[in-house]
C-alpha cells in the first residue's frame, strides 16, 4: 500500500502556513485611552449602584418612618385646616377627632387613617381627607340628616337617619332635637341601648318627606311615628295634636293617602280621634267625645307619642268613607 505523498511546499495554501506574528506594543496614547475607558465604566457603574442603594434607603425611610424625609426637607407642619360640610360638625370637633400631632408635616399624615377617625362617627357618612400644599389639610364631610329621634329609657336620645343609623347628633340644638318628630315601637338592646341601625326608617323617612312637600299644613301637627306595627301588619301610626292616631299602610302610595286624609278632615264635622287609612278608598274615621269635665286642681293628661293611644271603654262610633273617586 502506498503512503499518501506529502504536499509540496509550493502548492501549500497561504492560509496552511504558520503565521509568526509578534502582538504590536500598546502606543502610550492607546494606554491613556483604554484607563480612561475603564476609569469611565467603572465611575458609572458606582453611580448606578449609588443611585440604587440611595432609592432603597428612601423607599424604606419612605415606608416606616417619612418624618425623617420631612424633615431633611424643611417642610413646615400643618398650620391650616378647610371643613366642607353638609351638616352641623365644626372644625373644632374635626380638629379634637383628627387629633394631629404639634408640628406634623404632611409627609407625615397618613390620609386613609385620617378618614377612618371621622367616620367612626355615625353622624359622618362620607369623609374625604386631601393634603394642600405647602400646609394645609382639606376635609369634606357628607353627614347624615336626621328625620326622627328616639328617646330611650336610659334617659338618652339619639336622631334616627333615612337610612337608621342612629347617632348622637354632634352640633344639634336641643331645639332643633326636639323640632324632629319622636320615633317610638323600636326595640331597645338587652342593656337599654338604641339599636345601631333601625329597620324600616326608609318607609317612615318617605312618608315625611311626602307630606312635607305635598301637605306641610297636615305635618306642621305631626308629633311622633309609631312603627312597631310595620314589619308585621305593614302600618306606620303617626301621633298628630289634631288626630291623636292616624294609620298609613307602607302598601299603599303615601301621596294618595295624605289627599284621601285632607278630604276626611274637610268633611268631618267635628274633631277626630283616629282615622285609619291603610284599607285604601274606604277610610275609617273614629270621632272624638268630648272630654269629661276637669276637676279642680287636676293636672290635664297629656297624650303620649311613645306609644299607641289607649284604647276606650267607651264606645266611640266609627264611620266609613269611601274616596274612591
Amino acid at each position: 500500500m502506498n503512503e499518501p505523498s506529502e504536499i509540496p511546499e509550493a502548492s501549500r495554501s497561504w492560509r496552511e502556513i504558520p503565521q509568526h506574528v509578534k502582538p504590536r506594543a500598546m502606543s502610550r496614547e492607546g494606554r491613556r485611552r483604554y484607563v480612561a475607558a475603564a476609569f469611565k465604566t467603572a465611575a458609572v457603574a458606582a453611580f448606578v449602584a449609588a443611585v440604587l442603594l440611595g432609592g432603597g434607603w428612601l423607599v424604606r425611610t419612605w415606608s416606616d418612618n417619612p418624618g425623617v424625609l420631612s424633615k431633611m426637607a424643611g417642610d413646615p407642619p400643618v398650620r391650616n385646616l378647610v371643613l366642607e360640610t353638609n351638616g352641623r360638625l365644626s372644625q373644632e370637633w374635626v380638629r379634637a377627632t383628627l387629633a394631629l400631632p404639634e408640628k406634623i408635616t404632611l409627609m407625615e399624615l397618613d390620609l386613609a387613617k385620617l378618614q377612618s377617625r371621622l367616620a367612626q362617627n355615625p353622624q359622618v357618612k362620607e369623609a374625604t381627607v386631601t393634603k394642600v400644599l405647602p400646609a394645609a389639610l382639606a376635609v369634606k364631610l357628607t353627614e347624615r340628616a336626621p328625620v326622627a329621634r328616639l328617646e330611650l329609657p336610659v334617659g338618652q336620645t339619639l336622631l334616627v337617619a333615612a337610612d337608621g343609623v342612629t347617632f348622637t347628633g354632634v352640633g344639634f340644638s336641643a331645639e332643633a332635637v326636639q323640632a324632629l318628630p319622636l320615633l317610638s315601637g323600636v326595640e331597645p338592646e338587652a342593656d337599654g341601648r338604641a339599636p345601631a341601625l333601625v329597620a324600616g326608617m326608609c318607609t317612615v323617612a318617605d312618608l315625611l318627606s311626602r307630606a312635607r312637600d305635598l301637605a306641610p299644613h297636615l305635618l306642621e301637627h305631626w308629633t311622633g311615628v309609631y312603627i312597631g306595627r310595620l314589619e308585621s301588619d305593614g302600618l306606620l301610626e303617626v301621633r298628630s295634636t289634631d288626630i291623636p292616631r292616624i294609620v298609613f299602610s307602607a302598601a299603599d302610595d303615601f301621596s294618595d293617602q295624605l289627599a284621601r286624609l285632607d278630604r276626611v278632615r274637610d268633611v268631618a264635622s267635628g274633631p277626630l280621634r283616629m282615622v285609619d287609612l291603610g284599607l285604601g278608598p274606604r277610610v275609617v274615621a273614629e270621632p272624638a267625645l268630648p272630654e269629661p269635665a276637669a276637676k279642680p286642681g287636676a293636672r290635664p293628661a297629656v297624650p303620649s307619642a311613645a306609644r299607641p293611644a289607649a284604647v276606650s271603654t267607651t264606645a266611640r262610633p266609627a264611620f266609613r268613607l269611601n274616596l274612591e273617586n
